[in-house]
């Protein structure tokens, strides 16, 4: 498969969890080295308390032999395959260390360390191992210096409501302004779509749409919203819990609106490429809240939906369900 991918220059990503279950073939071993969250009395934390599902026991890769055995692991079992970046999912801290221990200390203490080491494990061994490969992964948290370890991130599952994508805009901008750069959103959101009837008339008719519970007559309309916003994000991601992901299932009024802003997106190419360079000189993001570039104008600073995309762009995305028109604010000059 990736031979015929590589082939036509497309590239893979794959998601690698940090978990290892009881049956699995190395579980037993990483118990015996003490390379897994533990309690008090040394015994492995299977499982998390917040879920019912089988979620294993965590690597701990504040531990440097265990995140350089993880990269190992993932070097010979999934790069070998051709797998070109890894998608290191569940690297969130909340769930797991309050009350355990890693190697260097108690969870609580190193609360949120967890997906700057594991992260920096598998770039660290890439580097290292492939060299001539450039560095990618997409990572479901963050903390502070993760991005030196070329990591992507996204605001989790979300749910697939209007509120949601309203609220995708200011969240974004929060999290670019720690210089953590490269941030999108699941577009159309990752949860099952099936909201609420819409309080408006849909601007596109669903006609055709497998995306969706049929009860969800906006959801192209919010999709495509998503997808215009999202296309004016440092990366343009569709994932989520939908039947069909495609952009000829969300009817056949959307697919060429859809498909206009994604001939944007390729055409902004070197554009985005061109940003990405400034921001591995400075260290400055190029999705910008407008405090950033225009700090003399006080209005702009409690202006959440709004921002710069590089210099050229000033983005205003509609979020609301059957408008055809927003208020946009100009900074001064």
């Amino acid at each position: 498969m990736n031979d015929t991918l590589h082939s036509i220059g497309m590239r893979s990503i794959v998601s690698v969890w940090p978990r290892f279950e009881r049956e699995s073939r190395y579980y037993n071993f990483l118990a015996t080295k003490g390379w897994l969250l533990h309690d008090k009395d040394g015994s492995v934390v299977d499982g998390l308390p917040v879920r019912s599902d089988r979620a294993g026991a965590l690597i701990d890769s504040t531990n440097p032999q265990a995140r350089a055995w993880f990269w190992g692991k993932i070097r010979d079992n999934i790069a070998s395959q051709g797998f070109d970046w890894f998608w290191l999912d569940e690297t969130e801290p909340d769930l797991v260390p309050d009350g355990h221990f890693f190697s260097i200390g108690s969870g609580d203490r190193y609360h949120n360390l967890f997906p700057l080491v594991h992260t920096s494990g598998v770039a660290e061994g890439s580097a290292r191992d492939r060299p001539n490969m450039r560095n990618l992964i997409l990572a479901r948290a963050a903390y502070l210096g993760t991005q030196r370890n070329g990591a992507l991130f996204w605001s989790s599952d979300v749910q697939s409501t209007w509120e949601a994508l309203h609220r995708q805009v200011p969240a974004g901008l929060g999290f670019t302004a720690t210089g953590l750069a490269y941030w999108s959103s699941d577009t159309g959101g990752w949860q099952y779509p099936s909201g609420p009837k819409a309080e408006r008339a849909p601007l596109l008719d669903p006609a055709g749409a497998t995306a969706m519970s049929p009860s969800y007559t906006d959801y192209p309309e919010l999709f495509t919203r998503w997808f215009a916003y999202n296309s004016f994000t440092p990366t343009l991601r569709i994932h989520g819990q939908r039947p069909a992901t495609a952009l000829w299932d969300y009817g056949t009024a959307a697919e060429p609106v859809l498909a206009n802003f994604l001939k944007l997106r390729y055409a902004m190419v070197p554009y985005l490429y061109a940003l990405g360079y400034q921001t591995y000189k400075t260290g400055a993001p190029f999705m910008r809240a407008l405090f950033m570039d225009f700090p003399n104008d006080l209005a702009v600073a409690t202006i959440g939906d709004e921002y710069m995309f590089g210099p050229a762009f000033l983005v205003a995305p509609v979020t609301t369900q059957g408008v055809t028109s927003r208020d946009v604010y100009l900074p001064a000059g």
